[in-house]
């Protein structure tokens, strides 16, 4: 991804290997080396979808075989989007995560069935290459912006229509009345620190917002729900939320805090939230350490007002999780930055 690399030429460098070398091993594993493979048509193979020829499933086949790696690495997302629905499902069978697409399909509804199975096992193939690179240590934070909008289209074709953004927010200490960004609302005191919009391609606001995580020993919904519980929290309207008695606001705090949510809803196209929290990649350990945020255009777009299906949920997650794994990765070399810092 940092050196603009699609996977199929990615791993021909992997290699160390020309075109021309690649198409004289192709040859030989067919058992012909005058068969007609060449470097051009490797090249073509390389450049597709956005130009030259689409490889065939026994094509990647071969492929992976003289790169020493599986078929479904071979392919990126603008690969699958490009494909027929049989060809993503014959390269769907080469990949053994496909028992676990097969039980995303058990979870949820027939009418979605083969639209969150191909989901699962689309995204997840599209991340593995990039979770290695995690893994690796040449991950950059400045690339979750690419991630998230990479993303942003997997959920907007197979989750939700109706997706406006993503972001990512991380917990930040407790804003300073100079120089800090601009918490959603005077007066309201959190007293476990704040969320901060990290990445996101589409800006929520014109400058920064910080989320407070809990207002009066209650958990702020969304965000600081997901945050505090290291779960999901999926809130349909924030309309008349934060007027309970429980959160103790008085009305002119409440006031403020329904302004700012009508410019969001009026000027970002945001109406509603999907919160999931982002668990700390050390083993072993389940504490949140950020919150994707799925920012939607309409109320209640996948979801009754404050809940969500668990079959829904699940099939959710299991879409989100390649990608809140990389997400939470970075957010601990970032993190760790700052306290080199």
């Amino acid at each position: 991804m940092r050196w603009g690399f699609r996977p199929r030429q990615a791993w021909r460098h992997v290699r160390g290997m020309t075109q021309d070398e690649v198409a004289a091993e192709f040859n030989e594993v067919l058992g012909d080396p005058r068969a007609p493979m060449s470097g051009k048509r490797i090249s073509d193979f390389e450049a597709w979808p956005t130009g030259g020829v689409k490889p065939t499933v026994q094509t990647l086949s071969v492929l992976a075989r003289l790169y020493g790696t599986q078929v479904h690495m071979l392919v990126d997302f603008a690969d699958f989007e490009a494909m027929t629905r049989a060809e993503r499902v014959a390269l769907r069978a080469t990949d053994p995560a496909v028992a676990r697409a097969d039980a995303v399909q058990e979870s949820v509804s027939a009418s979605s069935t083969a639209d969150f199975a191909d989901a699962a096992a689309d995204w997840g193939a599209y991340v593995k290459c990039c979770v290695g690179i995690v893994e690796r240590g040449t991950y950059y934070c400045e690339e979750i912006d690419e991630l998230l909008a990479t993303l942003n289209r997997v959920i907007a074709a197979l989750v939700c229509r109706d997706v406006a953004w993503l972001d990512v927010v991380v917990p930040v200490q407790n804003p300073t009345p100079a120089g800090a960004a601009a918490p959603v609302a005077d007066g309201v005191v959190s007293d476990l620190g704040w969320l901060q919009v990290w990445a996101s391609g589409v800006r929520r606001t014109t400058r920064p917002s910080l989320i407070p995580i809990q207002v009066h020993g209650i958990a702020w919904r969304g965000s600081g729900n997901a945050f505090l519980s290291g779960g999901i929290d999926y809130v349909g309207s924030f309309r008349g939320l934060y007027s309970r008695a429980e959160y103790g606001l008085a009305p002119k705090v409440v006031s403020q805090i329904e302004s700012r949510y009508e410019y969001w809803r009026e000027e970002c196209y945001f109406a509603a939230l999907l919160a999931v929290a982002i668990r700390s990649p050390e083993p072993g350990v389940s504490d949140a350490v950020g919150v994707l945020n799925l920012n939607f255009t309409t109320e209640n777009p996948v979801g009754d007002n404050d809940t969500l299906e668990p079959h829904r949920s699940a099939a959710i997650l299991d879409i989100l999780e390649p990608a809140l794994r990389l997400i939470s990765k970075a957010i601990a070399r970032h993190q760790q930055k700052d306290r080199t810092a």
